[in-house]
């Protein structure tokens, strides 16, 4: 399964979207074949879930993408234990991710509520169950919804606090290192 999935990405990163969708069926019709009904299989069916509906998702094909995902982004989710958030750790992709993806094209078919719900409902004060990677693009989504909403109070709040996740992660470092570089041109000596 491991080798469908690098094929699939392979050609995502090649934006070879038709022939990345063509592996990506195959891929979910392994994952359904493969493993019994259990946590190893939702885990693998909530990965190759993932990069199916990516494919409708960079074809454009928002509406596609939506129906892929509705059951598994709209239903409640059973409480997860310790040794299945271990295993979750182990796939690439998790209901996180296709939560986003979800609400990714829910905002392009200005399904802007359920796009909202959605995001609301993920743990996005708790650091330990995603990356911060995914909080911050979460949270600017939030932004980006309720800006067109006409909600521009919550929109900057969602915005400082998406920029405030990705300073925390360390993506700042690159500013940093360019600005540090740019002190000496400025006739400036960095002091140790």
């Amino acid at each position: 399964m491991e080798f469908l999935i690098n094929i699939v990405e392979r050609y995502l990163a090649s934006c070879s979207y038709d022939t990345a969708r063509f592996y990506a069926e195959r891929l979910m019709s392994c994952c359904c074949l493969d493993q019994p009904n259990s946590v190893e299989r939702k885990m693998s069916y909530s990965c190759s879930i993932h990069l199916l509906a990516l494919c409708y998702y960079r074809m454009g094909k928002m509406q596609q993408t939506y129906l892929i995902l509705l059951e598994q982004c709209t239903t409640a989710l059973p409480t997860v234990s310790t040794s299945e958030q271990n295993l979750q750790r182990q796939y690439k992709y998790t209901i996180h991710d296709n939560k986003y993806l979800f609400a990714l094209a829910c905002f392009d078919l200005e399904k802007l509520g359920e796009a909202e719900r959605v995001l609301l409902s993920m743990p996005l004060k708790d650091h330990s169950q995603l990356n911060f990677s995914l909080v911050s693009s979460c949270l600017n989504l939030l932004g980006k919804i309720c800006r067109r909403q006409h909600r521009r109070n919550m929109s900057i709040g969602y915005f400082i606090e998406s920029l405030q996740v990705r300073i925390k992660c360390g993506s700042i470092r690159c500013m940093i290192n360019y600005f540090t570089r740019l002190i000496p041109f400025c006739g400036h000596q960095l002091q140790n």
